[in-house]
């Protein structure tokens, strides 16, 4: 069952690749990598440096590992 979960929440996010999402920005690591969720609780990761915690921005989803 959690291998069906995986797989179903993979296909979800691939279909989000091309869209633009909004973005919730929720904490940034110690290399400066920046953790955020959409609207849909997909997560997405990026190493912006204008990012701050509790911004929302649009970003366009380019790849299924959800870096933008």
């Amino acid at each position: 069952m959690i291998a069906l979960g995986d797989s179903m929440a993979r296909e979800f996010a691939a279909r989000l690749v091309g869209s633009e999402q909004q973005v919730l920005w929720e904490s940034q690591d110690d290399q400066g990598i920046w953790t955020g969720h959409t609207d849909t609780y997909v997560t997405i990761y990026s190493n912006d440096t204008n990012l701050r915690s509790n911004l929302i921005t649009r970003v366009l989803i380019d790849t299924t590992h959800a870096w933008v």
